[in-house]
C-alpha cells in the first residue's frame, strides 16, 4: 500500500487525512504569532506556495514537512491531523474559535 504522507499532494488524495485539523491550526498558530505567510515559510524552510497551500487545506505536507511543522510550532503531530480524538478536537474548536466540552 502506498504511503498517504509520501509526499506533498492534494489533501483530496490522502483518504485518511482530508477531515485534519491542520488548516486551522496552521492559520491560527501563525495568527498568534503575528507572522506573515512568507516568515512562516521561511522558518519551516518551505515556499510560500506550499505553506498557503497548507493552510487553505488544498494539498498535505508530506511525512518531513509534516514532523517539521510539529516541531516550529510546537504542536504535536496528533493535534495537527487528529480533529476527532479528545485533543485533536480540542485544537480544532480553538481554532475554530468554538468551545468543546470535555
Amino acid at each position: 500500500m502506498k504511503n498517504p504522507l509520501s509526499k506533498s499532494q492534494p489533501a483530496s488524495n490522502h483518504p485518511y487525512l482530508t477531515a485534519t485539523a491542520l488548516p486551522r491550526v496552521l492559520r491560527k498558530w501563525r495568527h498568534e504569532k503575528q507572522m506573515k505567510i512568507r516568515t512562516a515559510s521561511v522558518k519551516l524552510g518551505v515556499s510560500a506556495a506550499a505553506w498557503i497551500h497548507w493552510e487553505t487545506g488544498a494539498r498535505f505536507p508530506d511525512g518531513t514537512d509534516l514532523f517539521r511543522l510539529s516541531i516550529h510550532t510546537g504542536i504535536s503531530l496528533h493535534e495537527l491531523i487528529c480533529p476527532h480524538t479528545a485533543s485533536g478536537a480540542g485544537v480544532a474548536s480553538l481554532a475554530a474559535g468554538t468551545q468543546v466540552d470535555h
